[in-house]
């Protein structure tokens, strides 16, 4: 039975509220689309979380295995490194995510064998010395082999995606080139901070490894203070290479003159006017999320692409109508319309109702949809298909 001095309920304290944090911060992610990171916090809440139960000896028979069987020091790297890919725009297949996360099944598959090899009353024996006797179970000189380079790991990969952000900082907003940055270089010190702190900690082994969660606190608390101080953090849904409907080889750049464009007070947005460089990038995020296939949701709202593109809805609503120059409906039902245009004309679909089609790309009903495409292409679907079909023959 461990028994709390000063220093372990300051530390258990510091790290309930690091789980508290990073859960709720996982949850923020996920609303977001930001799942590989999400999944990170969630598994940093789920290895903290177990050890402070198991110190405090609290629902030991759940508690002991990610309290200190099992962690998730190997997966950690590749869930950075993948998001990180994912936010700069490079592609992530299946084959990619079973090349970064098979460390983790390969290690485990070694060392599971050698935990499952203790009886109950040798998994007892091993967490009191743990706990009170200060004693660290010794495995196979393989398994202690793997678990010493386990730390390196995840910083190895960290390295590797700031070196992956630096490379593409020309394809990020000013603002998301930043923020990526920051945050990754301190998960560098982090994990720098982690490994130094478990060479030469002069604590006790069990409160050692507690305390060496601490750093990654630290790094949570950081992130959200500049989550929260830098509302105009853009992370969205990859870049996905799609052409512009209208003319073939057209520049990938948002063009506000391809839509239909209203009258726009242009008071509206005098006293938060957003600089032209910003503008630009949230124009270009948005363009980016709605070509990748957000449009086809049948109720896309205002609030819903503001939160794929993690913006505040008022500077989502302010780009869409100075930068593009029309309303929100408009602006969704130009995206609707184009991929619409091209299903029209593809021979496989020529079968296919024209009802059909437009439900698919997120049309609800027959007369809003023919009203909106009269109002782009001056025709109806039927004319324009037919239309279509005239100029082929």
């Amino acid at each position: 039975m461990t028994h709390y001095t000063a220093p372990a309920a300051i530390i258990s304290t510091l790290l309930a509220i690091g789980v508290c944090q990073s859960s709720l911060f996982a949850i923020f992610m996920y609303r977001r689309s930001q799942s590989l990171l999400g999944l990170w916090l969630t598994l940093f809440s789920i290895e903290v979380g177990s050890k402070i139960l198991l110190y405090a000896n609290i629902a030991i028979p759940i508690s002991q295995w990610f309290g200190f069987w099992f962690n998730f020091d190997l997966l950690y790297g590749p869930l950075l490194y993948l998001w990180i890919r994912n936010v700069v725009g490079k592609p992530i297949s299946r084959g990619i995510v079973a090349a970064h996360l098979a460390p983790f099944f390969l290690f485990y598959a070694i060392y599971i064998p050698d935990v499952f090899v203790f009886s109950r009353l040798d998994f007892n024996a091993v967490l009191t010395n743990y706990l009170t006797h200060d004693q660290w179970l010794e495995f196979s000189p393989l398994i202690r082999t793997l678990q010493s380079i386990t730390l390196w790991h995840p910083t190895a990969y960290t390295l590797l995606s700031l070196a992956l952000v630096l490379k593409h900082r020309v394809q990020l907003a000013a603002t998301n080139q930043y923020w990526l940055v920051v945050m990754v270089t301190l998960q560098i010190i982090m994990w720098v901070g982690v490994i130094g702190w478990l060479t030469w900690s002069p604590l006790p082994v069990a409160l050692s490894f507690m305390a060496s969660y601490l750093p990654t606190v630290v790094w949570i608390n950081a992130i959200a203070y500049l989550n929260l101080s830098r509302l105009q953090i853009t992370l969205s849904h990859p870049p996905h290479p799609v052409h512009n409907t209208d003319k073939e080889g057209q520049s990938e750049q948002p063009m506000p003159t391809q839509f239909t464009r209203n009258e726009i007070q242009p008071s509206k947005y005098r006293n938060t006017r957003l600089p032209k460089q910003e503008v630009t990038a949230i124009a270009t995020q948005l363009d980016t999320t709605m070509k990748a296939g957000l449009y086809a949701q049948p109720r896309l709202n205002l609030n819903t692409l503001a939160d794929s593109v993690a913006l505040p809805s008022h500077h989502v609503s302010q780009v869409i109508n100075e930068h593009f120059g029309c309303h929100f409906t408009d602006y969704v039902n130009h995206y609707r319309i184009e991929a619409i245009k091209l299903d029209l004309i593809e021979p496989k679909l020529q079968q296919t109702s024209i009802l059909d089609i437009a439900i698919h790309h997120g049309f609800s009903s027959k007369s809003t949809f023919n009203n909106a495409f009269k109002k782009v292409t001056g025709i109806t679907p039927s004319q324009y298909r037919k239309k279509q079909r005239e100029e082929k023959v």
